[in-house]
């Protein structure tokens, strides 16, 4: 057991009745609390073994990773996708795992972090090649072929309504010959899984950024001042509003034939500042790249939006204290437990007096060799810590 930063760990009698086998709804120091305590995770990254070894050392499932939790609560802050192959695998738990949770009343909560976003988005510079591989059942050989003749054939046949050069220029990289490094096997099936009406991005548009609960807020990156003090209501909203805006300027972008969602996020962005820099941007383009840039500078996709912002983790304590100070009387809370970034030491840690507590100790063990964590958060108690 390892309690940094003040944390408070359990003893070791609290370990062993994590682990028997006989476990019930709660342990002793929690019952009576069952329906307020909550034991947070942090990122994942596709590391599906250690993640269920975790799951198992805090009482929650079994050996056969069903939930055993009973009426517990479990909330998982985002990052289960990318840099691991067995992201797919994780996403299938998390979901059977909501769904045995609810039958046996209790709860798991799955927020989403910013590597959701950029699979939701087509942002896939993390994303491994192992994981589009795991994906290859659901790309027949004739869906890669219609999906390769319809993006060249956007490359070789140009569109009037571009002015710039960026169809010229992607082309003389992405062709005939380069087409499989820049899209490899499975990768069409990823696009159709996590697309927004997908198997799995249908999933992912169904969860929030940020939970209330025991008295803490949960979610990935932090709360600034710039989104701090709005509700966990308009947050989860305004994401969710600015999702759809992105999603409906792409799928016109892909209408007027200009571009095609399998080139991405990246690709799009420079679209758009390819376009605007000749200062002609066509009238029919006009509406999309507008929604485009508007999610880029929003809650969405901002520095210091809740999906990204670092600075709870890494800021000067001194210059932020009262920040934090006033968003968690604002917000009625104790404390804010994220993820995303890692604390040095890979181990949980508490900032600005444990208000703000870190979770992401780098569970991807390939990526990272962190020290898979878990906290149990309760209302007006200490954070216990079990690694």
């Amino acid at each position: 057991m390892h309690a940094p930063s003040g944390l408070v760990p359990y003893n070791g009698r609290m370990r062993s009745l994590l682990l028997a086998a006989s476990l019930l709804a709660v342990t002793p120091h929690l019952r009576g609390q069952q329906a307020e305590a909550v034991t947070a995770v942090g990122d994942i990254h596709g590391d599906l073994e250690t993640f269920r070894t975790l799951l198992r050392r805090t009482g929650l499932t079994d050996e056969s990773d069903r939930w055993i939790g009973g009426t517990r609560q479990l909330v998982q802050t985002g990052d289960f996708l990318d840099r691991g192959a067995d992201s797919r695998r994780v996403m299938d738990l998390l979901r059977r795992l909501e769904e045995e949770a609810r039958s046996a009343g209790g709860r798991v909560t799955v927020l989403l972090g910013n590597h959701e976003i950029m699979n939701l988005t087509g942002d896939l510079v993390s994303t491994t090649r192992a994981e589009f591989a795991s994906y290859i059942d659901l790309e027949d050989a004739s869906t890669r072929e219609e999906r390769k003749k319809r993006i060249l054939a956007i490359l070789n046949d140009g569109s009037p309504l571009l002015r710039s050069n960026y169809l010229r220029e992607l082309k003389r990289v992405l062709n005939e010959e380069s087409f499989d490094r820049f899209f490899p096997p499975g990768y069409f099936g990823h696009r159709k899984a996590l697309r927004p009406m997908g198997e799995y991005g249908r999933w992912l548009m169904s969860h929030d950024v940020i939970h209330r609960q025991a008295g803490a807020l949960f979610l990935h990156g932090g709360l600034s001042r710039s989104f701090g003090f709005l509700s966990p209501e308009e947050i989860n909203a305004g994401i969710k509003r600015e999702l759809e805006k992105y999603f409906a300027a792409v799928e016109e972008l892909e209408r007027l034939g200009v571009f095609d969602e399998a080139l991405g996020y990246r690709e799009v962005l420079w679209l758009l500042s390819s376009e605007r820099r000749t200062g002609r941007v066509d009238p029919q383009l006009a509406g999309p790249f507008e929604s485009i840039y508007d999610a880029w500078d929003s809650i969405l996709f901002r520095e210091d939006g809740p999906l990204w912002y670092r600075g709870l983790a890494e800021g000067n304590e001194r210059a932020l204290w009262r920040t934090v100070e006033e968003i968690c009387r604002r917000q009625e809370v104790e404390r804010i437990v994220i993820g995303h970034t890692q604390p040095k030491s890979l181990r949980v840690e508490g900032r600005f007096g444990n208000r703000v507590i870190l979770i992401d100790t780098g569970m991807n063990q390939k990526v990272y060799q962190g020290f898979p964590s878990a906290v149990v958060v309760a209302p007006n108690e200490d954070v216990q810590v079990i690694d």
